[in-house]
């Protein structure tokens, strides 16, 4: 009997130590049957965007939601970009690709859409909580080394954080938030 109830509380163990391994951010699911690499795969809809990036003395915030992306500034007066019907989409595979569709119309009502295939890779191997992602050549903010704040089956909210100081007393920084919603 007490052989039996050792068993019992070692297989017990070993599943909530199991369980554990799959939470690596703070806002990750507690308890997922998909490993990092499954849950990362799919297709993905940006569903909001929201930030501010400070270069050269100027201050850019960003906001999206129901397809409106809007990025406003100040230099010698207020300035305001709007991109009206705007879709970003990717699918990331597991093979380490990743197409990117980016879909808008700008401020002359011309419309633009742009379709590429690219790579993604983790960057922190064991803990995946830092991933690149090229979103360099579009239209969102930031860089391409993306902190992952949630990664679960249906969703994915990234960070993208950096923060500097030039030799000329230049402040640089950008705070960035996507979230994406699984669309399949």
């Amino acid at each position: 009997m007490k052989i039996k109830s050792l068993y019992i509380i070692v297989f017990c163990i070993s599943i909530i130590l199991l369980f554990a391994e799959c939470k690596k951010s703070k806002e990750d699911p507690a308890i997922s049957f998909r490993s990092r690499n499954q849950r990362i795969c799919g297709q993905w809809q940006l569903s909001s965007l929201a930030g501010t990036k400070l270069m050269l003395g100027t201050t850019y915030n960003y906001s999206f939601s129901g397809g409106n992306y809007t990025i406003s500034y100040t230099t010698d007066s207020l300035h305001i970009i709007t991109y009206n019907s705007y879709d970003f989409q990717m699918n990331i595979k597991k093979d380490n690709t990743i197409q990117i569709n980016e879909a808008y119309s700008n401020s002359s009502n011309k419309s633009i859409s742009i379709t590429t295939n690219l790579y993604w890779n983790w960057l922190d191997i064991k803990k995946k909580t830092l991933i690149s992602l090229p979103f360099d050549d579009f239209e969102i903010p930031g860089g391409d080394e993306w902190n992952i704040i949630k990664l679960s089956h249906k969703q994915i909210i990234l960070n993208y954080y950096y923060s500097s100081t030039s030799s000329s007393n230049n402040n640089y920084s950008s705070d960035i938030t996507l979230t994406f919603n699984l669309v399949k």
